[in-house]
């Protein structure tokens, strides 16, 4: 088969819209990619910042209570802390890793079980059994808390070691 002039442009044309049309799509690829995963990681660090102050403000709570011996005036005063954990806590299960996630419910759940203890002395008008029982929850609670500021801390520091890679020619395993 001979190439004529008719067939040799439209090859030629084609050739050329491919060369132009292929780096084309492999930017919008990596673009679109990049940008996701940046989105993705605002998101994560949101949750992480947003976990932090809420768990940091619990935290001020349950030491001042301790060193004082004296509850919040109203018992619902730290119901207004304990809804932004939550919302922070479902925030770092969608986000966060499995560790950030595991940390996060331990230390929540360990402030309900301190709370409830608070809530049982103040029950009892005081009595010193309880207040003993309201000494190894904020113990139990504290330790929560460093499990959990660690795994946080853990979670911020993710993305130096993440940056170095290629959006476009590595898929991210998460």
């Amino acid at each position: 088969m001979k190439l004529t002039p008719e067939v040799a442009s439209l090859l030629g044309a084609f050739i050329g819209a491919s060369a132009a049309i292929i780096p084309a799509l492999i930017t919008n690829k990596a673009t679109r990619t990049l940008d996701r995963d940046n989105r993705r990681w605002e998101r994560r660090i949101d949750s992480v910042e947003e976990t932090y102050r809420a768990y940091t403000a619990l935290a001020v709570t349950r030491r001042t209570t301790m060193s004082r011996r004296e509850p919040p005036p109203d018992q619902h005063d730290a119901w207004p802390l304990r809804d932004d954990a939550e919302v922070a806590t479902v925030k770092l299960e969608l986000y966060g890793s499995l560790d950030a996630a595991l940390a996060v419910k331990t230390a929540h759940n360990a402030w309900l079980k301190w709370y409830v203890a608070i809530l049982n002395w103040r029950v009892h008008e005081r009595a010193a059994p309880q207040w003993l029982e309201v000494g190894r929850c904020s113990k139990k609670a504290d330790e929560a808390d460093a499990v959990l500021f660690e795994a946080l801390y853990r979670e911020a520091a993710l993305r130096s070691r993440r940056r170095l890679r290629l959006t476009f020619w590595h898929r991210r395993s998460q």
